[in-house]
């Protein structure tokens, strides 16, 4: 089998490259965004390994191929972040189709990722006789545990399939039921208690903006039921900005993904900018640079993206 291998100029590219990936740029530095997909299908695509490295800062949110759960490591030498938990190298991320992610990625972000289909994992489990997780939304910490060769041997099985093809479904399952194993209970903690209803309330947010629906902060606050002090401390320890930022970050996503698929000759940027309620341009211009490091009219003009790597 030959890995898959693509070199991207936004993340969402990236994230297109494989069937069923959803992902959406939230926040990011200023700059060119350089980034490299590494993938791998295997058992008739109920498997699929991914490497995926960036070189700026990206705050995103995603969900990955319906259906399934995936399995995370990620090394990052500055401070990062995976749905509200700050990242190590020796931590197992868990999340379903469902839950998705929020990710929070510096320079030199590199995630090591597989995708099982749900229900060829709980066969496993079943033909194991070893009890399934009540769900897949958790985190193993192996940073204080005894059973680290658990871990860097799972990595290391991820690391030979994304990146030489070598892939073996026996020494695969076992080194991830063996990372899973009860004894690791005491490892695992549920990802971001706290940040639960945060992220209900993004993904809130988000289906508003989808449908080009106007966010009312006041519904966001009433949907998420706790004291608004702890709220607004809450949701920008989650994703590092304010609610209004966030929204007004999401607005400018759904109106650079539109610039990226409009043809110049029929669609203008103030047409665009209106929809997702821009009013004042030149205001939507410079908030519109600062987040995505050019202008709304340069992206207008680029040719539309083609094409992807499919599983």
């Amino acid at each position: 089998m030959e890995p898959l291998t693509l070199r991207a100029t936004d993340i969402e590219e990236m994230a297109s490259a494989f069937q069923g990936w959803q992902m959406e740029v939230v926040q990011q530095e200023c700059g060119e965004f350089r980034g490299v997909l590494n993938g791998l299908s295997a058992a008739q695509g109920r498997i699929n390994f991914y490497s995926a490295s960036i070189n700026k800062r990206v705050f995103a949110n995603g969900h990955h191929l319906p259906h399934s759960v995936m399995f995370t490591f990620i090394s990052c030498p500055t401070a990062c972040t995976w749905n509200g938990e700050f990242i190590d190298p020796l931590k197992l991320f868990v999340s379903d189709a469902e839950r998705g992610m929020d990710i929070d990625a510096g320079p030199g972000f590199v995630s090591y990722s597989v995708s099982v289909d749900r229900g060829l994992l709980q066969d496993w489990f079943m033909e194991e006789g070893i009890p399934p997780p009540l769900n897949y939304n958790f985190c193993l910490d192996f940073t204080k545990a005894r059973r680290q060769e658990a871990a860097i041997a799972l990595r290391q099985v991820i690391t030979s399939a994304v990146y030489r093809g070598v892939f073996n479904l026996t020494d695969f399952k076992f080194s991830l039921l063996k990372a899973l194993h009860p004894l690791s209970k005491e490892q695992l903690s549920r990802i971001s208690i706290n940040f639960a209803p945060i992220h209900e309330s993004v993904e809130m947010i988000h289906e508003a903006v989808r449908h080009g629906k106007e966010v009312n902060l006041q519904n966001v606050l009433e949907f998420y039921g706790g004291p608004v002090r702890t709220f607004y401390y809450n949701f920008k320890r989650y994703t590092g900005c304010t609610p209004h930022q966030y929204i007004k970050n999401l607005r400018l996503t759904a109106v650079q993904k539109m610039l990226k698929m409009a043809d110049p000759n029929f669609v203008g940027v103030q047409e665009v900018a209106y929809q997702f309620g821009f009013r004042h341009l030149g205001q939507f211009a410079k908030d519109y640079n600062q987040l995505f490091g050019e202008m709304p009219s340069h992206r207008l003009r680029r040719p539309a993206l083609k094409g992807n790597i499919a599983q």
